[in-house]
Parts: C-alpha cells; sequence; structure tokens
C-alpha cells in the first residue's frame, strides 16, 4: 500500500501489572496516504522479554483501513508500525509534550514534575519588560530560591499548558506589553509542538538536514521535526 508520511509518537508508558517482565508503550499514529487522506489511531505495544512475547494493538480509524486490506498491505502497515516504534525506543526520545529538559538541571522532567516559572524585573537591564525570565524546571527541586526570588519583584510558577485552553493562557499572557514576547514564544513552542524540546538544540543544522529530508509545509510540522530529532540523534549513536 502506498503512503508519504507514516509516523507513531509515543504518548506514555505503562506497567503490565500482570506481567512485571513486560514493558508497554502507548503512541499516538498519523498516516497520510497519496489521496492526501489523514487516518490517526492509537497503538499500544507490549514489549516482552522475547520476541513471541511481543504484542500489537491497533485501535482508532487506523483499525478499519488495515481489517479491509489484503494480506501483503496488511504485513506492509504492521511492519512500517513496527519499525517505528524501534527508531522511538531504540533513539529513547522524549515523549512528545510529556516530557522536557530543565533549564536549571538540564535532567527530564516529566508534566508533572515540571512547572513554568517566570518574574518580574522591576529593575530590569530590559527595562520595558516586567514578566521575563521563562524557564521550564523541576517544580519540587529546582524553582528558584528564596534568595533568588528577592532579586525579582515576584516569580510566578505555571503548570505546563495542554492543549488549547494551555495554549489560550499563554496566548493571552503574549498579549501583556510588558512581557518579554521573544521568551514566551519559545515557550510556546516547547510546550506546544511536538517534538520541538528536542529539534530546538539542533537548529544550525535544520538547513543541512533540510536537504535530505522530504520536507513539506512549515519547518514546526510535527513530522518535519521529528525527522530532524530523528536524524540528528541518529548520527550521534
Amino acid at each position: 500500500m502506498d503512503f508519504i508520511y507514516f509516523d507513531v509518537t509515543p504518548i506514555m508508558e505503562l506497567s503490565d501489572f500482570n506481567n512485571p517482565e513486560h514493558q508497554v508503550f502507548v503512541f499516538e499514529l498519523l498516516f497520510e496516504s497519496w489521496d492526501k487522506s489523514y487516518i490517526d489511531g492509537t497503538i499500544k505495544y507490549v514489549k516482552g522479554s522475547n520476541f513471541e512475547n511481543e504484542g500489537l494493538f491497533i485501535y482508532g480509524s487506523l483499525t478499519e483501513l488495515i481489517e479491509s486490506l489484503d494480506q501483503e498491505d496488511k504485513e506492509e502497515i504492521e511492519n512500517e508500525i513496527r519499525r517505528q516504534i524501534s527508531i522511538e525506543l531504540e533513539l529513547d526520545l522524549l515523549i512528545p509534550l510529556r516530557q522536557f529538559y530543565c533549564d536549571k538541571c538540564g535532567n527530564i522532567a516529566s508534566i508533572e514534575e515540571a512547572t513554568i516559572q517566570y518574574h518580574t524585573n522591576w529593575e530590569s537591564y530590559k527595562p520595558n519588560l516586567r514578566e521575563t525570565g521563562f524557564q521550564i524546571v523541576h517544580r519540587q527541586t529546582c524553582i528558584h530560591s528564596d534568595e533568588e526570588v528577592g532579586k525579582f519583584g515576584s516569580c510566578f510558577y505555571l503548570s505546563i499548558p495542554e492543549g488549547s485552553d494551555g495554549l489560550a493562557r499563554l496566548l493571552q499572557l503574549l498579549e501583556s506589553k510588558s512581557t518579554d514576547q521573544v521568551e514566551l514564544i519559545e515557550m510556546i513552542k516547547r510546550v506546544q509542538i511536538p517534538y520541538y524540546e528536542e529539534a530546538r538544540f539542533h537548529k544550525d543544522k535544520i538547513d543541512e538536514l533540510s536537504e535530505t529530508i522530504n520536507w513539506t509545509g512549515n519547518k514546526y510540522l510535527r513530522k518535519n521535526l521529528r525527522e530532524v530529532v530523528i536524524t540528528a540523534e541518529s548520527s550521534l549513536t
């Protein structure tokens, strides 16, 4: 079966309480065929101690498509799904929009562990900007100390904004003329665009990578950033 784009994006990792030797991964799938139709779905992948224990479970609209195919096309899609899953697991990529790099310690922070901190700068080197210093940090261990907060007028914290409501909250803050818009726009990209959190470290290579990647649309599309990350990370292994 012909397709022009196909990826699986990790959503979460679960525990199999019935069998501790199993790892259970949940992926979101995006599929684009030559007639420009888009099909999405959810995949649960069970990784066992050996190949015989592995399982691939597909949900959503893709299920109906696969069931309508002949055996050869069905195997082609399932093999591609397994290949994409293998890429994600072997490179140990971040779970997009669920894991972030802490701006203080540099370690990974899950969305439950992370917070966005920023502060007011009453006597700032940016005198016209009061809300500045936007960072993602571990909420328990890496937020500003009392001494650091004392250097600012005030310090504020936001849970990581998710979905359209989260974007609306950030856009409202962006409308403030006293907000450092450059910093906040970068933060919006980090928490709202899948794969940007890792792709931002390869900005200097995007032009070079784009020559070998089938780019479509703007550079912030999920599939383009995913290719940047996979290509860059693969070159390091």
